[in-house]
């Protein structure tokens, strides 16, 4: 199944690219950078402005949907 998206307005820090949120399960949603793949806990990036992380453990199958939903985007 696709995991659930939708864009942000927060913007990567590193990137400048608007950072994606994904769903996928019902109680975890992650803010990622469709580019650097650097992300965080949605209500922590969004809400409390904390900083994004690298190194977070996304399949290639969400890595492909990020890229595939990022170039897709109207810029």
């Amino acid at each position: 199944m696709e995991p659930f998206h939708s864009f942000l307005t927060v913007a990567c820090t590193d990137c400048k690219e608007s950072l994606i949120r994904i769903a996928q399960t019902q109680f975890h949603d992650l803010a990622v950078c469709p580019c650097c793949f650097a992300a965080g806990p949605y209500d922590d990036v969004v809400e409390d402005g904390m900083a994004l992380r690298s190194g977070h453990d996304l399949s290639e199958e969400v890595k492909a949907h990020l890229r595939r939903w990022r170039d897709m985007r109207d810029h």
